[in-house]
């Protein structure tokens, strides 16, 4: 009777332990523009889970492929960065995992993590605009119109 009570209390302790870890998470990352090219200038945006506070950050570092952001516990004071964002500016095509660190994360909390794909710019030629393709239709006419009457008429 005691080692079944005692093995039933372990396991509401583990159930309890798993659920309070899991409703523990920072939050979701999420990125601006949402399908980056080389030519963009990227931020990376923290969505804080409910009850969870706001973040202020403060740097990034890039090691290879892994991009970390640093921030605190704290709204960011005015001019002093966006609270939640954090602008990565334009990078190299590539894939790249971003992770956001926090100070006194003593909880070892897990870290907002989400991956980042980064594409080429597009080699496509730009289109003209409408009043271009009607300057130049204009200057086909009036090239054509003055064809047509320096021809003799048989």
């Amino acid at each position: 009777m005691t080692t079944r009570l005692l093995s039933l209390f372990a396991a509401l302790c583990l159930l309890c332990y798993a659920h309070s870890v899991t409703a523990q998470t920072l939050g979701t990352l999420s990125f601006s523009p949402p399908n980056p090219t080389t030519a963009d200038s990227i931020a990376s945006i923290l969505t804080p889970k409910a009850g969870q506070p706001d973040w202020c950050p403060y740097s990034s570092s890039v090691q290879g492929n892994n991009i970390y952001v640093s921030a605190q516990l704290a709204s960011c004071p005015p001019g002093q960065g966006t609270t939640n964002t954090f602008v990565l500016g334009r990078l190299p095509a590539g894939t790249y995992q971003v992770t956001w660190r926090f100070v006194d994360n003593f909880l070892n909390l897990p870290l907002p993590t989400a991956t980042l794909v980064v594409a080429g710019q597009s080699s496509q030629a730009p289109a003209l605009s409408t009043s271009a393709i009607s300057a130049l239709l204009a200057g086909v006419l009036l090239l054509g119109l003055h064809m047509v009457r320096r021809r003799p008429v048989p």
